[in-house]
């Protein structure tokens, strides 16, 4: 029977100084936290990983920049994966989910928001989602009107506010009321569970 570490949480660039800072924050929180300062030495044994969350540390120097998925690639499907970026950046985003991330957070989080990441990443990857769900999240996508709907799809591939405006010929404010009223209709409380969401029911592909 396989071991689920539903409170394990790993945290992957234990010589950075923004790793220090999650840690402290995670203080007084329900999880067991254990540091990495890379992918390798996260446990051998992927029944350890099973249900638990692997919190990758981009900001700093100790990530691949160019694809700083590839080296935790191999876990998905067993730990729920969030990155840690400095700045939003769209185009990340969408890769890293579109490979299995759960999440993308903008550094710096307050611990309520970090835990309700965390408790929102670990709730999906144990209720991971049957292969007879695209069609449900297809009517749930029914919800949203034609220009939602164009908004998005250019979301899902990648392009930043102003580069849908400027495509839909819409100020890039007006994304910003589209992009909030998407995630209101579709009640996901994160962008990378709204692209999740989106990649699910087959929108932009």
């Amino acid at each position: 029977m396989t071991q689920i570490q539903p409170n394990r949480v790993f945290l992957v660039g234990a010589q950075h100084e923004t790793t220090n800072e999650v840690v402290a924050l995670l203080e007084g929180l329900p999880y067991d936290v254990l540091t990495a300062r890379n992918s390798f030495e996260l446990p051998a044994e992927r029944a350890l990983l099973n249900g638990s969350c692997v919190i990758v540390n981009t900001i700093d120097d100790g990530a691949d920049s160019t694809n700083p998925f590839s080296n935790v690639a191999c876990l998905v499907g067993e730990a729920a994966i969030v990155f840690l970026v400095g700045r939003e950046d769209v185009r990340l985003a969408v890769d890293v989910v579109k490979q299995g991330a759960s999440d993308v957070i903008v550094w710096p989080k307050d611990r309520a928001s970090l835990a309700r990441v965390l408790s929102d990443a670990l709730k999906a990857q144990q209720e991971r989602v049957p292969d007879d769900e695209p069609a449900f999240k297809r009517l749930v996508m029914d919800r949203l009107t034609t220009r939602e709907r164009e908004v998005l799809v250019l979301l899902v591939k990648g392009n930043s506010n102003k580069q849908i405006g400027v495509e839909l010929r819409i100020s890039e404010r007006t994304v910003e009321v589209h992009r909030a009223n998407i995630m209101r209709k579709l009640n996901v409380g994160s962008f990378a569970a709204l692209i999740r969401l989106a990649l699910e029911s087959g929108t932009g592909k």
